[in-house]
């Protein structure tokens, strides 16, 4: 399956720009770092990024099986972790996320657990084995942490999320295989599993899918389904930001979704210069002025775009808050 991930990226290789909305302007490549290899700053298939409050960059380094820590600028600060199924070994770190308190969850897909570190790489805890039921896992792929603590796991082959304590305790779950709403992937097919998640300053979570009908679910943080967005691709990648924008990456592009569902903004651009992707995978917004940050995947690099102008950024807090009262 490793094999089947990393040939997500499209092998179309044409510039493609689609339209964006109306007033919205597309992102802007600002810059990049990485390449193929396993010494310090270089990467084997990176699969997800995320921040700190401070503007570090966190990278699942998946075929290094490593997490790496850079300035918001790329310059490498240290890394931890090696393969195995030891305290702070991985097999194939898939997501990884950083709450507000400065501490690092990974998703640490085939050794079917949860790990949490301090920022420089100190064990905190663990929890998770394989199996299906409540606080186990079969192949995690996405984590998120809420504004209260808990932490939210994509349980990939179990076709669910699962909700956590900041200490894992279990909370809760929902979802099933399946393509109505609430379900997620289809057991007949292996690859078709929910994928990356994040969680909004309302509580409202986003769970992406790999599937023939790719689509976006939108749940309470009690995990009651609210809606769904189509998407052209299998998105791999969600995040939010402060204003309650919805930025989703997948194949060769990337786009920013306001709180209905609609494109305000997206590039489609596959090949290997600045600015192109060859099957990205997750995104991370914020850091440095609202700038995204782009695990690009088969180009063993992450790359940094500005988001829209402060001017495109219309919704507020009290109007997504309204809607799904």
């Amino acid at each position: 399956m490793a094999d089947i991930r990393r040939c997500i990226g499209s092998l179309a290789l044409a510039l493609l720009l689609s339209p964006p909305a109306a007033g919205a302007q597309p992102f802007g490549y600002l810059l990049k770092w990485g390449e193929l290899g396993s010494g310090p700053g270089q990467l084997d298939h990176p699969y997800d990024v995320a921040l700190d409050a401070s503007g570090n960059v966190y990278v699942a380094d998946y075929g290094n099986h490593r997490i790496q820590v850079f300035t918001g600028t790329g310059a490498f600060l240290h890394e931890w972790g090696s393969l195995g199924s030891g305290q702070g070994q991985f097999s194939h770190p898939h997501a990884v996320a950083v709450d507000q308190g400065g501490r690092v969850y990974v998703a640490d897909h085939a050794n079917h657990r949860v790990q949490v570190f301090t920022t420089g790489g100190a064990l905190l805890a663990e929890w998770g084995s394989f199996g299906s039921g409540s606080g186990q896992f079969n192949t995690p792929t996405g984590i998120a942490v809420d504004n209260t603590g808990n932490v939210y796991v994509v349980d990939g082959r179990n076709f669910r999320v699962q909700v956590f304590t900041a200490s894992g305790q279990f909370l809760r779950a929902w979802g099933s295989p399946g393509s109505g709403p609430g379900q997620f992937g289809d057991a007949s097919f292996p690859g078709y599993i929910p994928w990356a998640i994040c969680v909004d300053a309302a509580g409202m979570v986003y769970v992406t899918e790999i599937n023939s009908a790719p689509r976006i679910q939108v749940f309470t943080s009690d995990g009651v389904f609210v809606t769904q967005w189509r998407t052209d691709v299998s998105m791999t990648g969600v995040d939010v930001d402060e204003l309650g924008h919805v930025y989703a990456s997948g194949d060769i592009r990337i786009a920013m979704y306001n709180v209905s569902g609609a494109i305000l903004a997206q590039m489609v651009n596959g090949g290997f210069g600045d600015g192109q992707f060859f099957g990205v995978m997750g995104l991370a917004v914020g850091g440095n002025g609202g700038a995204l940050y782009v695990a690009d995947q088969n180009n063993n690099r992450i790359q940094v775009f500005g988001s829209l102008p402060t001017s495109e950024r219309r919704t507020t807090w009290g109007r997504l808050k309204a809607r799904f009262r």
